[in-house]
């Protein structure tokens, strides 16, 4: 993602990575830097068009919103039932 960084030692999610006052953060180190924490990602974004054209289309019916949206709710009336089971 956009806000991948190497923070204390490890590339991860800025996004997603709590922070204290001993964290460590620097930019990516495989790509270039422009400018303080920001890397340019072009080569990134490039390696991905050049594999768009080979890789299989995803199935649309898989990746349906609306059957996304159907299966989440399902998942999440099962999880609510199991918690209100003794």
């Amino acid at each position: 993602g956009s806000c991948a960084m190497n923070i204390n030692g490890g590339n991860t999610l800025a996004c997603i990575t709590p922070v204290t006052d001993e964290t460590v953060i620097y930019p990516l180190t495989q790509m270039p830097i422009l400018r303080d924490l920001v890397v340019d990602f072009r080569w990134f974004f490039k390696q991905i068009e050049l594999t768009q054209n080979s890789t299989p289309k995803p199935n649309k019916e898989l990746f349906n919103m609306e059957n996304m949206k159907a299966r989440y709710l399902e998942t999440m009336a099962g999880l609510q039932a199991k918690e209100m089971t003794p």
